[in-house]
């Protein structure tokens, strides 16, 4: 505590230097606090500059952790993208090769039923004819045209499968026949070889007449499955030809019918290969055997045919096995000797394995002598021995086969083959017209199929309207 004194001068003076000297003193303190105080707030400072260079270096440390982990995660992403891509083209890869192996699969199935196909049809081949055709009817045809046909068009078959037995001549001259007796007939050719046409278009254009360029033929009709959309009433006018419109009627007052044809020529054999092959293959959408009965179904109500009659060649062919599913009655022309009557003793096993299964409507209705060494169309008695052997024949494969028709034969005459260079016999030769020889045998003929209920006719023509001569 200083006690300072103001009654002198001195004692001022020695008050002033005593608060001079604490002065100082407290200065002297002061500074040193100040000092001290920097050193310590020096201090500090440098220790936050120490923990901020710190929480730096963990905060620079966390960040690259931070960008480690995202680059990281980045790469993780990535794999797990690129073994995703990986999995889904493994996926797509699996797929792939999964629709190989059906598809390879599948190849080989179908080449092993082509395979056995094709051995089927090599053993059906080595099996013969018959076996070649005489699968049941498929469920694609209409099983009632055989019977639409014996109601209410009789169709007619000539065949034998021994050539040369001048079948084509018989079936002109019967068409013929029964024109001038006032009836419709519609008469087919299926022989590619086309003798039957050449005979209608020799009566048609005369022996310089126009070249064959028919369009709408039999190969048309056994080429492709049957649409009666596809054949109106045009269409068929120009398939089936008017032979002759000249044809001399049988009696005064009766009006003479209509002769048409269905024509043939040599690339029926084309398409007969081809139809066979795809269906021994098993390659149609149709069963081809009933094509041509669909044809003549139609055709016979749209035409008002009265009678048909198939010319059918002497093999097992896509032309014959048509005429053979279309037809009501078959009639064997052959020539009466002992090579001939074995050939008919064959047909009729042929005839026995196929159509029954095929067209059991169809009946053998008779064996027709041709080319006889007698004069008249009575059998030759030298002959009735191998007639008989040749009936017993087909009656010991047929039961209930038709008789050979030792009444009604066709005598070898020069009068008939002279005739035939010019066209239809019967029509080119008045003496073939009013003799006995194919009006008996067109009788018997009508005799026997009165006995399936078919009424002969009275000789009267149906109203139909007459194509013009093509």
């Amino acid at each position: 505590m200083i006690e300072c004194g103001w009654s002198s001068p001195e004692a001022i003076s020695a008050c002033v230097a005593t608060a001079q000297s604490w002065l100082k003193t407290v200065g002297d303190l002061v500074g040193l606090g100040s000092a001290a105080l920097l050193t310590i707030l020096a201090g500090y400072i440098l220790q936050l500059r120490r923990e901020s260079a710190k929480q730096e270096a963990v905060s620079s440390e966390r960040f690259h952790r931070a960008k480690n982990a995202e680059l990281a995660q980045h790469q993780f992403d990535a794999r797990i993208a690129s073994l995703t891509e990986d999995r889904n083209t493994l996926e797509r890869e699996k797929t792939d090769l999964a629709d190989r192996v059906r598809l390879l699969t599948d190849s080989i199935r179908a080449n092993a039923a082509a395979s056995e196909t094709v051995h089927e049809a090599l053993e059906i081949s080595r099996a013969g004819d018959t076996a070649f055709w005489r699968r049941p009817p498929l469920p694609l045809h209409d099983a009632g045209l055989p019977l639409q046909l014996r109601t209410s068009c009789p169709t007619l078959m000539f065949a034998n499968q021994k050539g040369g037995v001048g079948k084509s001549t018989l079936v002109s001259n019967l068409a013929a026949y029964y024109a001038t007796k006032g009836l419709n007939i519609l008469a087919v050719d299926l022989d590619y070889q086309g003798s039957l046409t050449n005979q209608m278009r020799l009566q048609q254009f005369g022996p310089q007449g126009a070249p064959f360029g028919q369009a709408l033929d039999a190969k048309t009709v056994l080429g492709q499955p049957f649409r009666k959309a596809d054949w109106p009433k045009g269409q068929l006018d120009q398939a089936i030809i008017t032979a002759t419109s000249n044809i001399p009627p049988q009696r005064p007052g009766v009006p003479s019918g209509r002769l048409c044809y269905l024509a043939n020529n040599y690339e029926l054999s084309q398409v007969e290969r081809a139809v066979e092959y795809s269906w021994v293959l098993n390659m149609l959408d149709d069963d081809p055997r009933y094509r041509l009965a669909a044809f003549l179904s139609h055709a016979a109500q749209e035409l008002g045919i009265d009678y048909i009659l198939i010319d059918a060649p002497p093999r097992f062919t896509l032309g014959f096995i048509n005429g053979l599913a279309a037809s009501t009655h078959l009639f064997v022309p052959t020539v009466v000797d002992a090579p001939s009557a074995q050939a008919v003793e064959t047909f009729a096993r042929q005839f026995a394995d196929t159509a029954p299964r095929l067209n059991p409507t169809l009946r053998w209705a008779g064996i027709i002598g041709t080319m006889t060494t007698g004069k008249t169309s009575a059998l030759p008695q030298p002959m009735m021995s191998i007639a008989s052997s040749t009936e017993f024949a087909a009656r010991n494969r047929i039961p209930n086969a038709g008789p050979f028709f030792r009444d009604a034969t066709i005598p070898r005459t020069t009068q008939i083959s002279q005739a035939a260079a010019l066209g239809i016999p019967f029509l080119q030769s008045a003496e073939l017209r009013e003799g006995e020889i194919i009006q008996t045998l067109g009788e018997r003929i009508l005799d026997e199929l009165g006995k399936d209920g078919n009424q002969k006719p009275s000789g009267l023509s149906t109203d139909v309207e007459h194509a013009s001569t093509a």
